[in-house]
């Protein structure tokens, strides 16, 4: 089986899984698909079942056409080596560890935290442009998420929540 079937299975599970075990607190009313915030991440799983689907498809169909001609190359195929699963790994590690730091330290810290960590990984090496554009893209993707979309993330720590 070809990598990019093989990452298109891959993907269309993961979607799958995301979608039914999706947080019932993320669901406005515990129903699917409703218009409250959880309809962006599941419109999100959405797009990217479709794409995985349609990849999937059009590499079956491509294989049928060149099983015809006899020519069966691969040509289509993405070569997916040792460095590149790692790199997978290293990304699906710090969304798991985010998406556990989210709920400890908040949406802020957590964040800055995964977007320094990711530029500096892709090869970033100005320390101070990392930590201003990772405190910056935070605290405006928090802006919009809260007061665009309405979503209603913990920001900071509770210890750090003022006690009135």
């Amino acid at each position: 089986m070809q990598n990019r079937r093989i990452m298109s299975l891959l993907l269309i599970a993961l979607s799958l899984v995301g979608l039914w075990v999706s947080k019932s607190e993320l669901r406005s009313g515990g129903t699917p698909f409703a218009s409250g915030e959880a309809m962006l991440p599941e419109l999100a799983l959405c797009l990217i079942l479709g794409l995985s689907i349609l990849n999937l498809v059009r590499g079956l169909m491509a294989r049928a056409d060149k099983a015809k001609t006899m020519d069966v190359g691969a040509e289509i195929d993405v070569a997916i080596a040792a460095p590149q699963i790692a790199a997978i790994l290293f990304v699906c590690g710090l969304m798991v560890a985010y998406s556990l730091a989210f709920t400890v330290i908040g949406y802020i810290p957590a964040s800055i935290v995964l977007l320094a960590v990711l530029m500096a990984s892709a090869g970033g090496r100005n320390k101070m442009a990392i930590s201003l554009v990772s405190v910056l893209v935070a605290i405006v993707l928090y802006l919009g998420l809260r007061y665009g979309l309405g979503v209603h993330a913990k920001a900071f720590p509770e210890f750090l929540a003022l006690k009135g």
